[in-house]
This record gives C-alpha cells, sequence and structure tokens, in this order.
C-alpha cells in the first residue's frame, strides 16, 4: 500500500501570517502630493474637527429642520435624499468624496439622481464640484459643502438652534444682509478668513 503523505496548508498558501495585515487593510494609494501642479488630494480639502459646523449631533438633532431647508429651496425627494448623504458624511469626516456608485447602493437615490442633485446644487451654488486625480486617472470628485453648511448653520440659528465659537463667527460674518449676499460669498471653512465677500 503506497504512502499518503497529507499537505498542511501553510500560512502563504491561504492566508497572510499571524499579526501581519492582508492586503484588504493596506492603503494600496501612496500620500497624495499637496502642490498646486498634482491635482486635488486628501490635505488639500476638508474641514478640521473644531472647525466643523455642522456635527454628527446636531445634524441628528436638527434633521427634520435641515430636511425642510431642502424641501424650500425646492428640491426633489431624490435631490435631497441625495443632499442628505452628502452632508452625513461631511458631518462625520468633514471631507465628502463619494463614488456615485457608493451614494446609489442605498435605497431612494440612483446615480442619475445623485448627478441631477449635484448638477441642481452647484448651478445654486451651494456647492463646488472638484475632479481629483490620481497618477493621471481620474477618481471619485471631492464636494465642497461648505456654503451648504453656512446656509443650513444660519436657518438653524434663525429657527432656534444656539450657535457659539467658531459658529457663531461663520453665522455672523456678513451680517444682517446674509441671505442676500451668500450668493457672492467664498466660504471655506478651514481657511484663517472663512467668509469672505
Amino acid at each position: 500500500m503506497p504512502s499518503t503523505t497529507t499537505l498542511q496548508k501553510t500560512p502563504t498558501d491561504c492566508q497572510a501570517p499571524p499579526g501581519q495585515k492582508t492586503l484588504a487593510h493596506r492603503n494600496l494609494f501612496p500620500p497624495y502630493n499637496n502642490s498646486k501642479d498634482s491635482g486635488i488630494g486628501f490635505g488639500n480639502y476638508g474641514v478640521p474637527s473644531d472647525k466643523r459646523i455642522l456635527t454628527p449631533g446636531l445634524f441628528i438633532k436638527h434633521f427634520d429642520q435641515i430636511r425642510h431647508y431642502l424641501v424650500s429651496v425646492e428640491l426633489t425627494t431624490a435631490d435631497r435624499e441625495a443632499t442628505l448623504r452628502l452632508l452625513r458624511l461631511y458631518c462625520y469626516y468633514g471631507r465628502c468624496y463619494p463614488k456615485a456608485g457608493q451614494i446609489a447602493q442605498d435605497p431612494g437615490c440612483s446615480k442619475r439622481s445623485f448627478w441631477r442633485a449635484i448638477a441642481k446644487l452647484s448651478n445654486m451654488g451651494m456647492i463646488e464640484v472638484v475632479n481629483r486625480f490620481h497618477q493621471g486617472r481620474q477618481i471619485s470628485n471631492t464636494y465642497r459643502l461648505d456654503k451648504l453648511v453656512a446656509i443650513l448653520a444660519r436657518f438653524l440659528a434663525e429657527h432656534g438652534c444656539r450657535f457659539t465659537g467658531f459658529a457663531l463667527y461663520v453665522i455672523k460674518a456678513l451680517g444682517a444682509d446674509f441671505w442676500h449676499r451668500i450668493g457672492a460669498a467664498r466660504v471655506r471653512l478651514r481657511d484663517p478668513v472663512p467668509v469672505e465677500g
């Protein structure tokens, strides 16, 4: 009777060695070069937590009022859903660069609805779409929601929400005629002068 040997699997055959992470847990992209010639990277946009006006807790607490404002500017249901998803990402991370497919995975918003919402918000001047590139290839866009967040903060303040510190400074930056001046204003919450215009 011939002898049979059993093959034992080694860690290199099917899994990573103990204590070592698999490629799924590694960041496969090198850090972005933040120079102006390299396109938009992670370092160029993102609001630090101390300058984030719309926090996750505030977003949840005043969700109905935020939705009410989006209805008042005549966004359709699909547009509102896409906008609320972008705002949720912004609240948690301070920046927003999802792929349309990721947004469309949740019920209530297709890729086409997402792009329609982005176009409408961009035309209204509430968000800015910035193309991002990595090694010559376009990756997901970055969506600057700073102006939309400032508008929502002002709306919430006018409807009983109390702000202090940096948030109060941004809300009062354009004075009493905020609603007339916000359209032409430049809002960059991470900059030393967050509101100009």
